[in-house]
């Protein structure tokens, strides 16, 4: 009876250029499910959901069981995925039906100037004999800090981890430093951070890049191939919220404690992020929503 009195806000934010109904602040009762309408304005184009509850909108549908932020996020139509070679309904016949004849790219993982992907993330696990969920969205920035070709090329990663955690929106950012370096016929991106023990500013260090332990990502990738990065396990179709895509599963790490597994689309980056903590029962999941 009292669940008919109860009623939770929808708010909206609008990242781009467009608009969205119904309008934010806009009240509804408890557990309705409330469509979603977005229109772009001429020359842009829809591209996901985020906020604090973004993850939850499904086929533009939201279920209003709490307060609900979402973010609509609309870009310029010219801002297409990775670098342009990627087609816009992905896992057709564009891409490589076998794995190993994708040629060497500097772009493999998309980390291009200026390149953005919005996840949704999900955090699974158990604490006291119950199952819980928590959802939410990260934010991936890149900025190409030093070019060079024959050097080392260095880019700033920024991340901006939001998740809904029993109604409390929890934010972190990360900055990382990768290192790109060609090593005869392959690419080596390597992990540069260092920090001031004084001041905690965070800069990179290109001597980094000499040594093999700090090796993130290798390119290009080949099935059952042992690399620094990892074993590259399977070439297959992967389903995401961005589309459908041939993608090479890569274990990263796998013992007792864990077992982190990524999914790669050439020039195109990582499409799916897979951490499973065995020790403590807990499983962390990105799902690709969009990328410009």
């Amino acid at each position: 009876m009292l669940d008919n009195l109860i009623e939770y806000t929808l708010t909206i934010k609008i990242e781009g250029e467009g608009k969205v109904s119904p309008k934010s602040g806009s009240k509804y009762k408890k557990d309705t499910v409330v469509e979603l309408t977005v229109t772009p304005e001429e020359g842009s184009e829809f591209k996901g959901w985020s906020g604090s509850h973004g993850a939850e909108v499904t086929d533009n549908k939201i279920k209003m069981n709490g307060d609900k932020s979402i973010k609509a996020i609309f870009a310029k139509k010219e801002d297409k995925p990775g670098n342009g070679d990627q087609p816009d309904d992905p896992g057709n016949d564009d891409q490589p039906d076998e794995p190993g004849n994708t040629p060497l790219s500097d772009d493999y993982y998309g980390f291009t100037d200026n390149a953005r992907r919005l996840y949704k993330a999900v955090v699974e696990g158990e604490e006291e004999g119950e199952q819980f969920t928590f959802h939410g969205n990260v934010d991936i920035r890149y900025e190409v800090i030093i070019d060079d070709p024959n050097g080392i090329s260095v880019i700033k990663e920024t991340i901006i981890e939001t998740i809904n955690i029993d109604g409390e929106e929890r934010t972190t950012e990360y900055l990382h430093y990768i290192g790109k370096k060609k090593v005869n016929n392959e690419y080596r991106y390597y992990y540069l951070n260092t920090e001031d023990e004084e001041t905690g500013e965070k800069s990179y260090d290109l001597n980094q890049a000499d040594h093999d332990g700090n090796i993130m990502f290798v390119a290009p990738l080949t099935v059952e191939e042992e690399n620094p990065m990892g074993k590259v396990e399977a070439y297959e179709d992967v389903r995401v919220d961005a589309g459908s895509f041939k993608a090479y599963r890569v274990i990263i790490q796998d013992d007792g404690r864990a077992r982190s597994t990524i999914w790669v689309v050439p020039d195109y980056g990582i499409i799916k992020n897979l951490q499973e903590y065995k020790d403590i029962g807990i499983t962390y999941t990105l799902n690709l929503v969009s990328c410009s």
